[in-house]
């Protein structure tokens, strides 16, 4: 009989499931007369759909085909291997062969064009093309695509799931397909050779731990062909507690593998099998070798593999909380629930001599009566206390806080209390995004070492050298260090680094004067605070002791108490700031992230840590504006809201520290310092200071900017601070001005300057319109430059030039003859030389003398009268 002829095919070169079927049908949907076939069976499921929808679904027999009249070749559901490149040239004629996969990203092989996309189901990757060129899809086939989708995902809650295929089954189900009929064939009930692999499998189970990883390993024999057994290894892997689990069958001359991960960062189950020459997905993998390998041989292989391959977790001390708040068993309850309170904990460990012997729980001390409170804390503890080893994996952890219903635990090295990890801090470790370290709550992103290399090698040869001196001396001193806050922001910016920030877990302090000692630098402390600066060399090295904050009350200086590098970063204002490069330790050479800060460098975003941070310190919404600028970035929405909040309850106009004078006064100063204070007048910041501002505020400071400038080319010299003052105190009379400034403390000979210029600049002004030349030099005396320049701001800009040209040329204006000329022509030195000196300057001013010869004359007459 001969065979028949086609000249393109699609096909899948393993067993079909629902996946490779759905694929089957969009390729020939894509492109007509493309006949799907199956070449090395149909899994019993997919066969029970074929029997009732057949009329719907064309899959046909490869062997009934003609292979040399095959011209183009469509695979799916397959990865590129050499049994696909066998296949390829088993056709004499093949011209084209194209292959859709959604497994781990592979190479492609000669000749062959690869289309592939980590998504859940290779349905997924074909749909959209259909959608794209407006394929009708009927109800029946739509059916196949979501069984596919479904089967593959397995219904949408495998890990390897992605919102594309969520996107895709909700477009399938909108064209009609069926989830009742979904469910009924992916519901597939166990035959009796299948309940005999399950029971032998659970047998013969082992859960063997790896770096704190639960691995499940099961090998058996069998004397028939078991279909599914990647179905039969799903159920097994739901009846065991593991983090992954591989099963071996020998059966009918062939070993089978099957792995299952939960996730994908611990278990690599296609790394795992590939040694067997399998693969798939990270989560999900088969394999499949010659012969019928003794189940304990394929334990022991896989075992091995395991053991090699798998990447023991991070350890708890990676996410926890270090040093740890305690409180001793004698302290008052009361004392404990402010420590509680304060510090937003949920519990503290109470030890004697660091020694744990209990913990004491925010609810324990909540339910305190009142007039118990001054009793000690180890009346109410718990003194069952569940701990975990320093040692321990993240997975342990997380295992033993879901067994135990835990919040909190003390994390112990040597009977000692080393750090306490929370719900919250495994919680975000088991969230991290794919390709990142784990870390804690908040977890930090680690950027890789090289990138962090490139942006050391922006730090000069000789600051560099500097801090490889700090380094070593921490190292022998036994702290952790770190480059922190803007000079890792500019870094990332790629721009050289002008904050010099030195953070130090442990004394800082005193590794400043070691440091200061060995290199000769000049250094001050501040031990209350923990601090040190040091002076070498022409630049400023700032040392400070990792530490967490406490306020008292809004905009009062904080209370200060050693902490971790975690606490001591978010403290800090904005996001962008709270990065840390770490110099030293088990985390050298990497930048920690704890708070987003990298991301929302990249989208140019000024981001609070949280929603109290404008509320603690209402400075920072005067940073906000001056990050905002200085690095062309923007206001993150919910910051912007929160600091108008902020402005509204009149936070920021009754802060109680001279931090405000200087944020203030850094804003004022800096040539884009008008963009900040605009930004501040959105958010009614600048209202809320001066009560009452002049209208069109920004145009006035563009345009004293602009004046400011032209002024400086001109010989002037304009402190834009003072400027920026009188343009802000417009519309105001000095003394209101005065107040103002007064209330965000800015120093008393700042606000004395403004005062005389207000005053001085308005003289000037007045003069200047009545064009009288005189008026102008007299108003010119012991006036600054800031405010002639304010004078001259009234009209358009022409006119401002003009007036600048002015004044300029006024007090430009100097005398020809000098007390010596009075002298040698018979007039005796007496004190009054100055006054007659300064009538003839005036007259000449006036216009009314020019020259030596008349200045000398007039200088006589005056000196006869």
């Amino acid at each position: 009989m001969a065979k028949k002829t086609t000249s393109r095919i699609v096909t899948c070169l393993s067993s079909i499931d629902f996946d490779a079927l759905a694929a089957s049908l969009c390729i020939s949907k894509l492109y007509p007369g493309v006949v799907p076939v199956k070449i090395s069976g149909v899994e019993r499921p997919v066969q029970m759909f074929l029997g009732i929808y057949k009329d719907f679904i064309r899959l046909e027999d490869f062997e009934e085909y003609d292979p040399d009249s095959i011209r183009e070749l469509f695979i799916v559901d397959t990865r590129p291997s050499k049994k696909v490149w066998d296949f390829m040239t088993s056709f004499k004629n093949l011209q084209r062969c194209v292959i859709f996969d959604h497994h781990t990203a592979s190479r492609g092989h000669i000749n062959c064009r690869l289309v592939q996309k980590e998504v859940g189901s290779t349905t997924t990757m074909l749909l959209p093309l259909l959608k794209l060129r407006k394929v009708y899809i009927s109800p029946q086939e739509a059916t196949v695509m979501l069984t596919g989708v479904y089967e593959d995902t397995a219904n949408l809650i495998s890990p390897t799931t992605t919102p594309q295929d969520l996107e895709v089954a909700a477009y399938l189900l909108s064209l009609g397909a069926s989830l009742q009929v979904v469910r009924r064939f992916l519901s597939t009930a166990l035959d009796q050779r299948g309940k005999d692999i399950l029971k032998q499998f659970l047998d013969n189970i082992e859960v063997v731990p790896m770096g704190g990883i639960l691995i499940a390993i099961s090998c058996v024999k069998y004397k028939d062909y078991v279909e599914n057994l990647a179905f039969i290894t799903h159920k097994l892997f739901d009846l065991v507690e593991a983090d992954a689990i591989f099963t071996a069958c020998s059966m009918t001359g062939n070993t089978y593998f099957v792995g299952r991960s939960l996730d994908d960062r611990l278990v690599d189950s296609a790394k795992v099998l590939s040694h067997f020459g399998g693969g798939g997905h990270k989560t999900a993998s088969a394999a499949k070798i010659k012969g019928e390998l003794d189940p304990k041989l394929a334990f022991y292989r896989i075992r091995k593999v395991c053991e090699e391959e798998i990447v023991p977790p991070p350890t708890i001390t990676s996410i926890m909380s270090s040093p740890v708040k305690t409180v001793g068993p004698e302290v008052p309850v009361s004392e404990a629930l402010k420590q509680v309170q304060r510090f937003g904990h949920g519990g503290l460990p109470v030890v004697n001599e660091d020694r744990l012997i209990g913990i004491i729980t925010r609810r324990d001390l909540d339910r305190v009566p009142d007039e118990y409170q001054h009793r000690p804390v180890k009346r109410y503890m718990t003194t069952n206390v569940v701990t975990i080893d320093a040692g321990a994996s993240i997975v342990e952890a997380r295992r033993l806080m879901m067994k135990k219903s835990l919040g909190r635990l003390p994390v112990v090295s040597g009977g000692r209390v080393v750090g306490i990890v929370t719900r919250s801090d495994v919680l975000k470790a088991s969230f991290w995004h794919r390709g990142q370290d784990i870390g804690p709550f908040p977890s930090p992103t680690f950027i890789d070492k090289t990138q962090t290399r490139e942006l050391q090698q922006k730090v000069p040869a000789d600051i560099q050298e500097k801090i490889d001196v700090f380094v070593r001396i921490a190292n022998e001193l036994g702290h952790n260090l770190y480059l922190v806050g803007g000079a890792v922001r500019d870094s990332i910016m790629d721009k050289e680094p002008t904050d010099l920030d030195i953070l130090v877990e442990g004394d800082a302090v005193n590794l400043a004067k070691s440091a200061a000692e060995e290199l000769g630098g000049k250094i001050t402390t501040h031990e209350r605070f923990g601090t040190a600066r040091m002076l070498l060399d022409g630049i400023q090295y700032d040392f400070a002791t990792a530490r967490a904050e406490y306020y008292t009350e809004p905009g009062a200086y904080p209370n200060v108490i050693q902490s971790s590098i975690r606490e001591d970063l978010m403290r800090r204002d904005f996001t962008i700031n709270a990065l840390a490069l770490s110099l030293n330790g088990p985390n050298k050479d990497k930048i920690l992230d704890y708070c987003g800060g990298f991301d929302d460098i990249a989208t140019k975003k000024v981001r609070v840590l949280h929603n109290l941070s404008f509320v603690e310190d209402p400075t920072r919404i005067l940073r906000a504006a001056y990050y905002s600028k200085i690095l062309n970035f923007t206001l993150e929405k919910e910051t912007k809201r929160l600091a108008v909040d902020a402005i509204k309850t009149g936070l920021l106009a009754t802060a109680k520290n001279e931090r405000t004078a200087q944020e203030f006064e850094k804003i004022l100063r800096h040539e884009k310092g008008s963009e900040m204070l605009y930004l501040l007048e959105q958010m009614d910041g600048l209202t809320v200071i001066f009560g009452q501002l002049p209208d069109g505020l920004h145009q006035l400071l563009v345009k004293a900017d602009r004046l400011a400038a032209i002024a400086t080319r001109k010989g002037f010299k304009p402190d834009l601070r003072v400027l920026r003052c009188l343009v802000l105190g417009m519309a105001i009379d000095k003394g209101a001005l005065r107040e103002c400034l007064s209330r965000i403390r800015m120093s008393g000979k700042f606000i004395d300057t403004v005062e005389t210029s207000k005053e001085g600049s308005l003289l000037l002004s007045q003069a200047i319109d009545k064009g009288d030349r005189l008026e102008i030099f007299r108003s010119l005396k012991n006036l600054n430059d800031s405010a002639i320049v304010f004078a001259c701001m009234g009209g358009k800009l022409p006119e401002n030039l003009k007036n600048l040209d002015l004044v300029g040329k006024i007090r430009n204006i100097r005398l020809e003859i000098t007390g010596e000329d009075l002298i040698s022509n018979g007039l005796k030195k007496t004190k009054n030389f100055k006054a007659i000196m300064d009538q003839v300057l005036e007259q000449k001013v006036a216009g009314l003398v020019s020259g030596y010869i008349q200045e000398l004359e007039l200088a006589r007459r005056i000196a006869s009268e």
